[in-house]
């Protein structure tokens, strides 16, 4: 009876067991049911966010620095050595052509031109004694009391005297000169840009003492990698910018003929046009466009660079989101002045991003909002 006990109690045990087994089974079973179930990664995006691959008809742009420089100025300098009495301008003023922008010290150069007039009184006084010598000696010789000779003699003396005035008269111009050099005077209409002296200076002939400038006589002049300058035509046109400024238009004008030895660059100029609010000095950029092509093209922004790779996002027809590996080309303007590049390794029609977004996740859904 004990042993039959015993087997009986087995049996329960392995009964109770079986339940619990069955029990968990269905425990896991109905969690797995209510787990939730791993979806992809969603991605949303405004419909100016996405663009379709198609050609668009751009110009390569060639970009050029340098800066915007006065095509009508003046360094004026003193004539004379001497000390500055006045100055009558301040920078940024306006001046008219002929303009005494300040004076010097006068007193030397009028003692110099009152010494040349002396002289000149002087010698003139001798040239009228020499000229009765020589009338007397024409008497003379002809009533024989004197010969020829002497009568040369005085011509000589005449000539002489004559040649000393006019060597006088010169010293008085040249005087003249100078006394009238002692007002530094503006050779052109315009505004100060630069003044470098004040009362009581001295000056010396030569030195710079102020600048003058025409405001909206200007050009810009640029540079550009002497392969880049090989495309650039004189007439071409181009749009030059500078900071705060709206882009102005401008004709290029020259071209310098050799390669700058160190920044193996080649200079060109171009006329602005209605510049008037262009500051001479400003640093500027230009924009030539010099070829125009229809090509698969995306907007620049569009185009990442990672691990030395360029990557345009993608989208595929199920709206999963790819980083599509791209050659990138031709780089330039459309129509209206956006910048883009061509691309190859996608086809026409694929759908991409066209902004920069910054990283984007690979594989998730996107949803544009219409």
């Amino acid at each position: 009876m004990k042993r039959l006990y015993w087997v009986t109690g087995a049996v329960a045990v392995v009964a109770l067991a079986g339940g619990a087994f069955v029990y968990k089974q269905k425990q896991s079973v109905q969690a797995a049911a209510s787990a939730p179930v791993a979806t992809k990664p969603k991605l949303e995006l405004l419909a100016n966010d996405v663009a379709t691959l198609a050609p668009v008809m751009m110009g390569q742009v060639l970009v050029a620095t340098g800066s915007i420089r006065a095509l009508a100025q003046a360094q004026v300098k003193s004539q004379v050595s001497a000390v500055v009495m006045t100055v009558n301008v301040l920078e940024g003023q306006a001046v008219k052509a002929g303009q005494v922008l300040a004076t010097t010290d006068v007193q030397d150069y009028q003692t110099r031109l009152a010494s040349a007039q002396a002289s000149l009184s002087q010698a003139q006084t001798q040239v009228a004694i020499a000229q009765r010598a020589v009338d007397n000696n024409k008497t003379l010789v002809n009533q024989g009391f004197i010969s020829s000779t002497a009568s040369d003699n005085a011509v000589q003396q005449l000539d002489a005297n004559k040649a000393a005035v006019r060597a006088a008269q010169a010293n008085i111009d040249l005087a003249k000169k100078a006394l009238k050099d002692t007002a530094i005077i503006s050779p052109i209409a315009g505004v100060i840009t630069e003044k470098l002296i004040s009362a009581g200076d001295k000056v010396s002939p030569d030195m710079k003492v102020f600048t003058v400038i025409k405001p909206g006589v200007i050009e810009f002049e640029g540079s550009l990698p002497a392969a880049e300058a090989a495309l650039l035509r004189v007439g071409q046109s181009i749009s030059i910018e500078t900071e705060g400024m709206p882009a102005l238009s401008a004709t290029v004008t020259r071209l310098n003929a050799a390669v700058n030895a160190s920044t193996r660059s080649v200079g060109f100029y171009a006329a602005l046009k209605d510049a008037n609010s262009y500051r001479p000095g400003s640093y500027a950029t230009g924009k030539v466009q010099v070829k125009a092509a229809n090509t698969l093209a995306v907007p620049a922004v569009a185009v990442r660079e990672e691990a030395g790779r360029s990557l345009v996002y993608t989208i595929d027809a199920n709206n999963q989101l790819f980083a599509t590996a791209v050659t990138v080309g031709l780089r330039g303007e459309d129509v209206n002045g956006q910048a883009f590049a061509a691309v190859e390794g996608l086809p026409s029609g694929t759908r991409y991003i066209s902004r920069n977004l910054g990283p984007l996740r690979v594989g998730s859904t996107v949803m544009v909002a219409k």
